[in-house]
């Protein structure tokens, strides 16, 4: 027996929201939606965690799944990401973008500072699921995001151009996803503002689409 599921939305730690919407919303251009604090008996009890008070922010594209912020006020004794951290390690996570020309996201996260995981812009010899370029890179605390696009701007024998630091990462991992459909709907529990308006969306072919590995 199987459960028929659908993707709603994922989810990413973070340790700082100014900084963490700073890049996500300044640098890669995704739309603050809603946002609030849930806290009290029942988020203890889904969380595990007793004392439990988030800061919550939906994050959302023009298409595609949302995705949510979740700031741990309290207690604020939570783990680090370890700083050597591999695509390869089962704690790795990676969130996928689509964006229109990936040489030009590349420039745009290498003048901002950006963390390169990939050595710059990697060439995808046999393109598929519409994309020919990726590029991996690291949010302000550490997780690793994928965007993919084509090459608009140069001719098919023309190299990426080498951008960024290049770091733990050699190369960009393809992975297969399916389309999603998300529900559109919020957990009922005790909140001070949160909307679900980033939750919602459709991924069909040939849209921008941003999703979790």
């Amino acid at each position: 027996m199987t459960l028929p599921v659908t993707l709603d939305h994922c989810v990413i730690h973070v340790s700082d929201w100014e900084r963490s919407n700073a890049f996500y919303r300044d640098v890669l251009g995704l739309e603050v939606a809603g946002g609030g604090e849930n806290y009290g008996t029942e988020q203890e009890h889904l969380n595990n965690v007793f004392g439990a008070r988030l800061r919550i922010t939906a994050l959302r594209a023009a298409r595609g799944p949302g995705i949510e912020f979740l700031e741990y006020l309290a207690p604020s004794d939570g783990r680090p990401r370890p700083p050597d951290v591999r695509a390869n390690d089962l704690i790795a996570w990676q969130t996928e973008l689509s964006v229109r020309d990936a040489a030009v996201a590349a420039k745009t996260l290498g003048a901002a500072g950006t963390d390169f995981l990939s050595p710059g812009l990697v060439r995808v010899p046999e393109p598929v699921r519409g994309f020919s370029e990726a590029l991996l890179v690291a949010d302000p605390d550490g997780h690793q995001i994928q965007l993919v696009g084509s090459a608009l701007s140069r001719p098919p024998t023309a190299d990426p151009p080498a951008v960024g630091n290049a770091g733990r990462s050699p190369a960009v991992t393809r992975m297969q996803l399916p389309n999603f459909r998300t529900s559109g709907q919020a957990p009922n529990f005790r909140t001070s503002g949160l909307t679900p308006n980033g939750f919602s969306g459709i991924q069909t072919p040939g849209e921008t689409r941003h999703g979790c590995e």
